[in-house]
């Protein structure tokens, strides 16, 4: 958080492109092969698909593309990057 997040955070706010003080629900960082420096990404610009288990009482209203509560979840299983950053380490 300290390296990459809250600088970026930071930066972002002093720039006025996000909001202070902001909402962070979500934060990924996508280091690519070919670049020196990580791009952070805030909230709603976190790509990829998040595999997932429902507790019971929510299995019957889900379907796959929807969003979800976090209370919702059992548990976190894997998550995938889209294709475009398949070569990519990351941290979400």
């Amino acid at each position: 958080m300290e390296i990459w997040i809250i600088p970026s955070i930071n930066e972002r706010q002093e720039s006025g492109e996000i909001e202070n003080p902001v909402d962070l629900q979500m934060a990924q960082l996508i280091f690519k092969p070919d670049e020196l420096k990580s791009l952070v990404r805030i909230n709603g610009e976190v790509k990829g698909r998040m595999i997932v288990n429902l507790k019971n009482e929510f299995t019957s209203q889900a379907k796959e593309g929807n969003s979800v509560e976090s209370n919702h979840l059992e548990s976190i299983d894997a998550f995938e990057l889209e294709d475009s950053d398949r070569n990519c380490g990351h941290a979400t």
